[in-house]
C-alpha cells in the first residue's frame, strides 16, 4: 500500500512539470516567434522605404542596404544618440539587421539557444537577457565604435549565446551530452564573429552582449539552485545569493557606464575600429564609417578654386577669376563628390591651404544634382586645361607659396 502511495505521488510531480515544461515551451515558442517576425518586418519594411536598392556586395556583402539606408530605420549612430538625443536606437538597433545572411544568422541564433535556455529559465526571464544584453551591446559600442554605423540585431542573439554557455557550465550534469553542445556553441560564434567583422556589424557589440548575457543567466541560474538549495547548507545559500548579487551589480554596472558615457559627451573613437570592421580583401569598411557632411571649397587670390568632399578627396577646379556663384559651388561639389552634402564651406585663403587661416561660414543645403554626368565631364577637361595652363606658364600657379601675403594678385 505505502509503495503504491509513493508512486503515485512520483507520477502526479511527474505530470505537474510536464504541464509545467509544456507551458514554459509554449509561452518560450511565442516569444520566439514574436522577435523573429519583427526583425524580418523590419528588414522588408527598410528594404520598401529604400525602394528595394541594396548596397553594392563590396560595401555590404551581408545583402543588405547602404548606410543611409540603415541610419533611416534606426542603425546605432554615435552622433544621432549623443548629440541628436535620438536615444530610441539603443532599442530599434535591436531589430535592424544588415542584410539578409545576417538576419537568418540572428534568427537561427535566436531560436537555436531561445530553445535550449527554455529548459532552464522561464519566457520573462528571456525577454530580460534579449534586452538587457542588447542594450548593454548598444550602449557599448556607441561608447568604442562611434566612427560607424551598424546594426545591433546580432548584440542580443549572443546574449542568447552566452546564457547558453552560463547553462552549460552550470547545469553540465543534466545535459545528455555537454560535449557536443560545447562544440555546436563554438562553432556558432566561430561563425557569428565572422560576419561580425563585416560592414555594419559590430564585433563590440556582440562580445558585450555575449558578456551580459552570460553574467544575466548565471545570476538567474544561481538564484534558482539558492531557491531549491537544502536549508542545513548556509554556506552554500549564502555564496550563492553573492555571486548572483554580484554578477546582477556587473550587468547593470555596464549599462549605466554606457548610459553615463553617451551624457558626459566621453566616447572614445578609434581604439577598436578593427573589431566594429575588420579590414579585408572582400568589403569595404569605409563604406559604414561615418563621414563630414560639409563640402569645403578654397579660393585662392591667383583666381584658382578647389572642392574638398566630405570623404577628404581634394579637387582643383578651375580658375574662376577668385568668384563664383552659390550655383556653381554647389554644382563643383554635386560633381566632383558623388553625392549632394548637407552644406558648403568657404575657406577664403592667401596662397595655399597649409599656410592660411581660413574662415569658415555654412551656406544653404545643395541642390539636386541634374545634369551631373555632363558636369563631370565638363568639370575633367576644365581641369586638364588649367594644368596645361601650369605647365606652360609655371609662374602663373606656384608649388610654392612664400611666407609673406603676396602684395599682388598672383602667389609670389
Amino acid at each position: 500500500m505505502y509503495s503504491n502511495q509513493v508512486a503515485q505521488q512520483a507520477h502526479e510531480q511527474n505530470r505537474k512539470y510536464e504541464l509545467k515544461t509544456a507551458q514554459r515551451q509554449r509561452a518560450v515558442n511565442w516569444l520566439l516567434n514574436i522577435l523573429s517576425v519583427a526583425s524580418i518586418v523590419v528588414f522588408v519594411v527598410g528594404l520598401y522605404l529604400n525602394d528595394w536598392a541594396l548596397a553594392a556586395l563590396e560595401d555590404n556583402p551581408l545583402v543588405g542596404m547602404d548606410l543611409a539606408g540603415l541610419l533611416r530605420m534606426g542603425a546605432t549612430s554615435t552622433p544621432k544618440i549623443s548629440q541628436d538625443l535620438q536615444y530610441w536606437r539603443l532599442v530599434s538597433s535591436l531589430f535592424i539587421s544588415a542584410g539578409v545572411l545576417h538576419m537568418w544568422a540572428n534568427v537561427s541564433t535566436l531560436w537555436t539557444y531561445g530553445l535550449f535556455l527554455s529548459k532552464f529559465l522561464a519566457a520573462k526571464y528571456l525577454v530580460l537577457v534579449f534586452f538587457s544584453s542588447g542594450v548593454a551591446g548598444v550602449l557599448v559600442s556607441s561608447n568604442l565604435g562611434v566612427s560607424f554605423v551598424t546594426c545591433a540585431a546580432s548584440a542580443p542573439a549572443f546574449g542568447m549565446v552566452g546564457g547558453a554557455c552560463s547553462a552549460l557550465i552550470l547545469h553540465r550534469r543534466q545535459l545528455a551530452s555537454p560535449c557536443y553542445s560545447t562544440l555546436v556553441i563554438a562553432a556558432t560564434l566561430a561563425l557569428n564573429l565572422f560576419i561580425g567583422a563585416t560592414p555594419f556589424v559590430d564585433n563590440v557589440a556582440n562580445v558585450s552582449g555575449f558578456v551580459l548575457g552570460a553574467l544575466l543567466v548565471a545570476s538567474l541560474l544561481l538564484i534558482q539552485d539558492e531557491e531549491s538549495s537544502s536549508p542545513d547548507r548556509p554556506r552554500r545559500e549564502l555564496c550563492l545569493q553573492f555571486s548572483a548579487a554580484a554578477m546582477m551589480a556587473a550587468a547593470a554596472g555596464v549599462i549605466v557606464m554606457g548610459l553615463v558615457g553617451l551624457n558626459a559627451n566621453l566616447p572614445a573613437g578609434g581604439c577598436c575600429d578593427q573589431w566594429v570592421c575588420a579590414p579585408g580583401p572582400l568589403w569595404n569598411c569605409n563604406a559604414a564609417r561615418i563621414r563630414p557632411t560639409d563640402c569645403t571649397y578654397s579660393s585662392f587670390y591667383n583666381g584658382s578654386l578647389s572642392v574638398t568632399c566630405p570623404q577628404g578627396d581634394v579637387n582643383l577646379v578651375a580658375a574662376v577669376n577668385g568668384t563664383a556663384s552659390l550655383k556653381q559651388l554647389q554644382t563643383y561639389c554635386s560633381a566632383f563628390c558623388g553625392s549632394s552634402p548637407q552644406h558648403v564651406t568657404h575657406q577664403l585663403t592667401l596662397c595655399c591651404p597649409a599656410s592660411s587661416s581660413p574662415t569658415s561660414a555654412k551656406l544653404p543645403a545643395l541642390s539636386s544634382r541634374s545634369m551631373h554626368g555632363r558636369i563631370k565631364v565638363v568639370s575633367s577637361a576644365l581641369s586638364a586645361t588649367l594644368m596645361a595652363v601650369r605647365i606652360l606658364t609655371p609662374g602663373h600657379f606656384p608649388d610654392r607659396c612664400s611666407s609673406a601675403p603676396p602684395p599682388q594678385t598672383d602667389c609670389a
